[in-house]
């Protein structure tokens, strides 16, 4: 079987590649610092994901759900679970 990696080029770097190109034949009088700007903007993309998906492991990101306060009664009768505890003596 042969091995399918991809082993393109993104976005990122075929524009930094074209604007160093035409960097250096004079065509633009851009500042390196626009010039390498695509590299810097996906680097800067990769860090906030990476950093999110940090904060989201760290703060509990991966817990199970709770247990909403209040749900249909399973019974069928149609009661709201959690209304007879919230609402006693409202019988008048």
């Amino acid at each position: 079987m042969s091995d399918s990696r991809s082993g393109g080029m993104s976005l990122a770097t075929v524009l930094a590649i074209v604007f160093v190109v035409l960097k250096l034949t004079d065509v633009i009088a851009w500042s390196w610092w626009w010039v390498l700007s695509p590299l810097w903007i996906e680097l800067g993309i990769v860090l906030f994901v990476v950093v999110t998906m940090a904060i989201g492991k760290k703060t509990g990101g991966d817990m199970p759900p709770e247990e909403p306060a209040w749900s249909w009664d399973k019974r069928g009768g149609g009661a709201i679970k959690g209304y007879e505890q919230n609402h006693e003596g409202d019988d008048q």
